[in-house]
């Protein structure tokens, strides 16, 4: 983990027009929504991951952003897989980053 990454700069710039809008939305869209809106910016952030990270953060990268769009195609047909899938998601990611220290 001590491999310094640089996200290209469309890629910085697209996530924070994404992050400030979903900032901005959230003050006229139902609460709700910005949830969706955050889940949905990692996604450019995870497929830069994806790009550059070693074959063992490669893997548990794509498998991680199958789970999080399989939750978030879900979200209105079960929206307790796509809460299931936040509520775990923050320990898989500590798992991750406690198996990529050792």
């Amino acid at each position: 983990m001590t491999e310094r990454r640089i996200l290209r700069e469309d890629e910085a710039y697209r996530i924070l027009a994404h992050y400030i809008a979903t900032a901005e939305l959230h003050t006229i869209e139902p609460p709700h929504y910005a949830g969706r809106r955050m889940v949905e910016g990692t996604l450019p952030l995870i497929d830069a991951m994806i790009r550059d990270g070693d074959a063992g953060s490669r893997a548990w990268l794509e498998t991680f952003k199958a789970d999080l769009q399989a939750a978030m195609a879900a979200r209105r047909s079960d929206a307790g897989a796509y809460e299931r899938f936040l509520h775990e998601a923050p320990g898989r990611i500590a798992r991750e980053i406690k198996r990529r220290e050792e």
